[in-house]
């Protein structure tokens, strides 16, 4: 379904769209994907072009293609559902799956299942996902989030993805990034409220990390882009020591630095908190679909 909201209602829209999901489809998340798409745009922006973004968004579903997760760890919770944690291709996520029916006797036998592709074929890989032990592995079809803002009609272009599900990003360019797990949506969210600062510390500390990205990676011939990269993390991380007081988050934005994809995650969290929530006082909205 689709639905049209103001901007400053979109995260709350999100995250029920999440719980809900998470509630009512969560023990057959490992085989029923959901995909969630998000676009920006202001009041009297041309709906024709909003929905033809949408579209554009939406031909990632067909072409996403089969990834394989490695089970880290499973733990039984006090309430009796099992939180399990996952590697992925994209980073870690967690599950929580309820195991459990009606019938306190009686475990669900029938729908939290996975193939775990490590066990010999045969039915024998059709396995309840309490039962997984860490280390093995599952196939399935990643359920994802995706958002773009369109300033202007021409952004809807940039949603074009490649066989590996990539798209061009809009700061660190090719080969860009993947739609966003649908379990890593809290993480972009909430990234850019955990730093502290205020808007003119946050303009100021990621202005400085855009430019000397420009300067030393993007625009650089390729034999450089290596040590290029290698000094921007070095100063990224100083840069972080200047403008951020908590240890932790200095080490998450270092943390992400580290892959292309990943730093991806670190300027569109700002681009959702810097663009779409800060001006959701004006003509913003948001349209939610998933």
């Amino acid at each position: 379904f689709r639905l049209i909201v103001a901007a400053d209602d979109a995260r709350q829209a999100l995250h029920r769209i999440q719980q809900q999901f998470n509630e009512t489809l969560g023990k057959v998340r490992a085989g029923l994907d959901i995909h969630v798409s998000a676009l920006a745009f202001r009041q009297k922006f041309p709906l024709y072009v909003a929905l033809d973004a949408l579209r554009r968004m939406e031909r990632r579903i067909a072409a996403m293609p089969v990834q394989t997760w490695t089970l880290r760890s499973s733990d039984r919770n006090p309430d009796g559902t099992r939180a399990l944690n996952w590697e992925t291709e994209q980073g870690r996520v967690q599950w929580t799956v309820n195991p459990n029916t009606g019938d306190p006797d009686q475990s669900d036998l029938w729908y939290p299942h996975a193939i775990c592709n490590s066990r010999p074929e045969g039915p024998g890989r059709l396995v309840r996902l309490d039962q997984l032990k860490p280390g093995e592995t599952v196939r399935l079809r990643p359920s994802t989030f995706d958002f773009i803002v369109l300033e202007g009609t021409a952004r809807r272009y940039d949603l074009r993805y490649d066989d590996q599900g990539r798209r061009r990003h809009f700061i660190l360019g090719e080969p860009g990034r993947r739609p966003y797990l649908l379990e890593q949506l809290p993480e972009l969210l909430t990234l850019a409220s955990q730093t502290g600062g205020n808007a003119s510390q946050t303009k100021g500390f990621l202005g400085q990390v855009i430019e000397c990205y420009e300067k030393w990676v993007r625009d650089v011939p390729a034999e450089l882009r290596t040590s290029g990269r290698d000094a921007w993390q070095t100063h990224c991380a100083a840069i972080f020591r200047r403008y951020l007081k908590d240890q932790g988050i200095r080490d998450c934005l270092t943390g992400l630095l580290e892959g292309d994809e990943r730093a991806c995650l670190l300027f569109d969290a700002f681009e959702w908190s810097g663009f779409i929530e800060k001006d959701a006082h004006s003509s913003v909205v948001e349209t939610v679909e998933p």
